[in-house]
């Protein structure tokens, strides 16, 4: 990332003892850091 990054693509994955509610989670929360510091908007893609 840099001042001029406007898209930002995560992936974010757990493995077989992972369960999808603890992926979906994870996946907000770093949308919430990522929109809290560099400001914009985010949404999880399922």
């Amino acid at each position: 990332m840099t001042l001029e990054t406007t898209h930002l693509y995560y992936i974010v994955q757990g493995n077989e003892n992972t369960s999808q509610a603890l992926v979906d989670q994870t996946a907000q929360r770093v949308i919430d850091l990522t929109t809290k510091y560099l400001g914009g908007q985010g949404k999880l893609l399922n």
